[in-house]
């Protein structure tokens, strides 16, 4: 389940672009995770499922790994991509 970034800690921005064409952007924590970016998409838009993917717009590189952080991951003020699965 979701749940929002503890903002004592360094934060940034992800901006989503969802399968639908409709966008998302919200603040996480540099210590979560790739899975945590999932659990928002999840909460906030139930109906998109979760048969799909998640990369980077630039350069696009899937992000297949639900345990990496979004520091590791170099998602730090990134855009996702949603891809279909």
């Amino acid at each position: 389940s979701w749940r929002g970034p503890d903002e004592s800690q360094p934060c940034t921005s992800v901006q989503l672009r969802l399968m639908d064409g409709s966008r998302l952007v919200a603040r996480f924590n540099l210590t979560q995770t790739v899975g945590d970016l999932r659990a928002f998409i999840a909460a906030s838009r139930p109906d998109l499922g979760s048969a799909y993917r998640l990369a980077t717009a630039f350069p696009p590189t899937e992000l297949a790994d639900d345990t990496k952080t979004l520091r590791d991951a170099g998602l730090a003020n990134a855009v996702v991509v949603q891809k279909k699965g």
